[in-house]
């Protein structure tokens, strides 16, 4: 029944002997010698009245496939079960090579998993290897291959029920299936820090001394005089834009997550800092240009980005 419906090799392998806790003594002997046993020993038994309907595809196959196959080859069953039992062990050799070719493809981040895919790609069992690392994940039949069908592209998304994939340059970045957005929070007055995506963000007021100022993309220096509080800390959306320091003109804020090669599930936790409806500060990328330090600056405004920061409630 599963050949029949393109399923997986694994499951070609039956219903396992022993599972956990669980054992099942009674796989290879037919129905027809259990029903006998019991009818010679007198033991009764119960059956269930839906194992006589063909509205079932397993009770069709039992009762209608299977032995039309018997007819042909009379041992058919036993050899199903026997070719299952191989399969099965068959499976645990595969699956311990599989987890050495897979286990260094993937790389934990944050709060998203990287599958590396050039050495699954190169692999004549390309397919299989990648059906055995997203399966867990709900990922299976010809999504798989739509999936490796796009590896070589970026941008492309794949959702399962638990989980999304987005291709971006050779590799898969895998995140949990979140059906919110994370809502915005307000950062009222310099002194005060928020949490936003498990990141926090503070403020600070200085006075302008025209000393040389140390830099990184964690912080974010803006001429506090061009910008009016409480400021906003929300997510991106679409149509968003701002200057890019360095630019007189407008840029889309999609390009500048292109051009920067930052994925969609990445950029869905950048933080943007608005004053008003202006994203001052793309937080860990760039601010904008009309809101930098110039010669007139009299006091600045220090935004500081902290990553891995503990959930808390504002």
């Amino acid at each position: 029944m599963n050949l029949s419906s393109g399923k997986s090799a694994a499951s070609l392998r039956g219903i396992p002997r022993r599972n956990g806790y669980i054992i099942r003594p009674l796989l290879d002997i037919s129905r027809e010698d259990i029903r006998s046993y019991a009818l010679e020993n007198n033991l009764r038994w119960q059956s269930d009245e839906s194992n006589e309907s063909d509205d079932y595809v397993r009770n069709y196959f039992r009762h209608h496939v299977l032995p039309s196959i018997e007819k042909v080859q009379a041992a058919a069953a036993l050899n199903i079960s026997r070719t299952a039992s191989f399969l099965h062990e068959w499976n645990h050799l595969a699956n311990e090579r599989m987890e050495q070719i897979l286990h260094p493809c993937f790389e934990e981040r944050e709060s998203e998993t990287l599958l590396h895919l050039q050495t699954i790609k190169q692999h004549p069992a390309a397919g299989i290897l990648l059906y055995t690392a997203l399966s867990p994940l709900g990922f299976e039949g010809i999504v798989i291959h739509d999936i490796l069908a796009h590896a070589d592209t970026s941008g492309k998304v794949f959702h399962s029920s638990t989980h999304t994939i987005t291709t971006h340059r050779d590799s898969l970045v895998i995140t949990p299936l979140h059906t919110a957005h994370p809502p915005p929070v307000i950062l009222f007055a310099p002194g005060e820090s928020v949490t936003f995506h498990q990141k926090k963000i503070s403020a600070t007021l200085s006075i302008f001394n025209r000393n040389p100022i140390e830099k990184d993309q964690m912080t974010a220096i803006l001429d506090a005089d061009t910008v009016r509080f409480p400021l906003q800390i929300r997510q991106w959306k679409k149509g968003d834009a701002f200057y890019p320091l360095g630019m007189n003109t407008s840029k889309k804020l999609s390009d500048f997550f292109i051009d920067r090669k930052i994925s969609i599930p990445e950029k869905n936790r950048v933080p943007l800092v608005c004053s008003g409806e202006n994203i001052i500060w793309v937080a860990g990328h760039r601010i904008d240009d009309r809101y930098k330090i110039t010669e007139k600056t009299k006091q600045v405004l220090i935004l500081h980005l902290e990553a891995h920061a503990e959930r808390t409630a504002v």
